[in-house]
């Protein structure tokens, strides 16, 4: 493992961690999603209130996790499946028994 995607998987693990802890400790508004289809919900769906810290937290952590993910999965992504030869300067040789390593003789032309 590349020193960068342990780093980035330790990221994404502290993120997880606290990104939990965050959403655990708001407070429940009730009404939830009713409330942006009418209900009597203290919020709606896009909210005219000022946002409190934990959501702002919630907001900037999910993000993150968003991006880290990415990152995670951009450098740990596979090779393709098409590529050249391993080294460009190596010989190709052919497999062995097709070729002999005696050169070939042309016969003599008689009468010279």
């Amino acid at each position: 493992m590349t020193i960068l995607t342990f780093s980035l998987t330790a990221l994404l693990v502290l993120d997880s961690i606290v990104l939990l802890i965050v959403i655990l400790i708001q407070r429940g508004k009730g009404g939830g999603l009713s409330s942006a289809f009418g209900g009597m919900g203290g919020e709606t769906a896009f909210g005219t209130r000022a946002a409190t810290t934990a959501k702002k937290a919630t907001v900037v952590l999910s993000v993150l996790f968003i991006v880290l993910t990415a990152g995670l999965g951009y450098a740990r992504r596979p090779a393709p499946l098409l590529q050249g030869p391993a080294s460009p300067s190596a010989p190709v040789l052919p497999p062995s028994g097709t070729e002999s390593s005696v050169p070939e003789q042309r016969p003599s032309s008689p009468g010279k």
